[in-house]
């Protein structure tokens, strides 16, 4: 008996996209809540609200500035697992984010580690959304993907 195995690009099959869907809501939910108290958090270790400003805004920059390096990784692994790839570098940015960080190098760092997260993840959420859509019906999993 010969067994092939064919790997697959894609776990569900196009125009389904109820495992991005439920999988999409629960990550946003999670990085949302926790995004929610950051702000919060490094203001009680002591930096001011500029610094906390510069957080967000070097984390936003430095997702658009690990584009290319974003691609590139996708050109070597598929989306799936790319897209797994974020959940690892989350767990580091957290892990630095409670080691207290001291000085504005560590912020720095924060920032650039959850803005490569990001944009490993939108990347390929984008991707794998525009690979999954069907035409016909792009407008109601849009609004599908919207509501939760």
């Amino acid at each position: 008996m010969h067994l092939h195995f064919k790997p697959s690009w894609h776990i569900h099959k196009p125009g389904n996209l109820g495992l991005l869907e439920m999988s999409h809501s629960l990550r946003t939910f999670g990085v949302n809540l926790i995004a929610l108290f950051i702000p919060i958090y490094l203001l009680q270790l002591g930096y001011s609200l500029d610094q906390v400003f510069f957080h967000v805004a070097l984390k936003y920059l430095s997702a658009v500035v690990f584009i290319i390096p974003a691609i590139w990784v996708y050109s070597k692994v598929n989306i799936n697992w790319a897209i797994t790839l974020s959940i690892p570098i989350n767990l580091l940015f957290l892990y630095l984010l409670f080691q207290n960080p001291s000085s504005i190098n560590d912020l720095i760092l924060l920032s650039i580690v959850t803005g490569i997260a990001t944009q490993i993840y939108w990347l390929g959420f984008y991707l794998e959304f525009n690979h999954d859509t069907v035409d016909s019906k792009i407008g109601k999993e849009v609004s599908v993907m919207r509501m939760f």
